[in-house]
């Protein structure tokens, strides 16, 4: 059963761009990634946190300790998406700012 751990801290990490395209398989290097590839990286079960800014940039901190980040289409669209996930069963911690 998947548990949520919650916490009050925000971290934002910029990086470069990843040109690469989606694939849940690789190792992400810190870095900005389109909505698309960060539904992808979420439904890899490779997410260990979810970070949510008030401007709606978000911070996917990943299990290998690397993180990447993008802009959401609309607040709380990230949290959407994290409730329809039944795949994963480890704990994923989620924060807002």
């Amino acid at each position: 059963m998947r548990s949520i751990l919650t916490s009050f801290s925000f971290i934002l990490v910029m990086g470069c761009t990843l040109a690469d395209g989606p694939n849940p398989d690789r190792k992400f290097e810190d870095g900005e990634v389109s909505w698309d590839d960060a539904l992808s990286i979420l439904k890899s079960c490779k997410v260990a946190g979810i970070f949510q800014g008030h401007d709606l940039n978000v911070q996917l901190q990943l299990k290998d300790g690397s993180s990447v980040w993008f802009r959401e289409p609309s607040i709380d669209a990230i949290f959407a998406e994290f409730d329809l996930l039944n795949e994963c069963e480890d704990e994923i911690i989620v924060a807002t700012e």
